[in-house]
């Protein structure tokens, strides 16, 4: 890392160590390494990232659950960390960790709120991920169609869904599940891309989804 880098991991770090504890100091710790992690070429130092990044979301985790405690204000915060901490814990290979986030934060919110959508969406992702790593490709197909049977709702309504599960199946070969799903998006997301992403796997191709893949 050069030095200014160096220098704001070391304040990041300065603010996650500071008493009484903040509550969005791993946040941001984590989201730096996050961001520094999708820059790095070197597959070592991404992995080694991926783990700290993994080690502060699991702190964002603990501390939204005992901020919720007092500060009524603060609970949102709470399924907020699950889903980070879940995505950062599939990167850092931590796959049981990510099952039992997702799985919570599944079991936190209503599938029927709009609010809750991208909750909903990103938390089957992950799941379908998991499933596919692990051998069980029929359940990551059922966790695809699930995260795109939802109301939409913040970035799901701007910036579209994240494709990175498709992408796996695509991979697969499952391009009638990967298009019914896209089918789903298409309720929430009023896109050009998505009509072009359709055509291109109908015509036997992989759509380059550029963005929506990060997860």
């Amino acid at each position: 890392m050069d030095r200014a880098t160096t220098l704001a991991e070391e304040l990041l770090k300065k603010a996650v160590a500071i008493q009484p504890p903040d509550l969005l100091a791993p946040h941001a710790l984590a989201d730096f390494y996050r961001s520094q992690m999708l820059r790095s070429q070197r597959p070592d130092d991404r992995h080694a990232l991926a783990q700290r990044r993994f080690e502060q979301a699991e702190e964002f985790v603990q501390r939204a659950r005992s901020f919720a405690e007092f500060a009524p204000l603060t609970r949102p915060w709470v399924p907020a960390s699950l889903l980070d901490a879940s995505k950062a814990a599939f990167d850092a290979g931590a796959l049981g960790k990510a099952q039992e986030h997702a799985q919570n934060l599944l079991d936190r919110v209503d599938p029927q709120d709009t609010a809750s959508g991208q909750y909903v969406h990103d938390a089957h992702v992950v799941l379908g991920r998991i499933a596919l790593a692990q051998g069980r490709t029929e359940e990551g197909k059922t966790h695809l169609l699930q995260a795109g049977r939802v109301t939409g709702g913040g970035s799901l309504t701007s910036f579209g869904p994240n494709m990175s599960l498709a992408r796996d199946l695509l991979d697969r070969g499952e391009r009638d599940t990967v298009l019914a799903y896209l089918a789903e998006c298409g309720t929430f997301w009023k896109n050009p891309r998505l009509d072009e992403w359709i055509q291109t796997i109908k015509s036997g191709g992989i759509p380059n989804f550029g963005p929506n893949l990060i997860n």
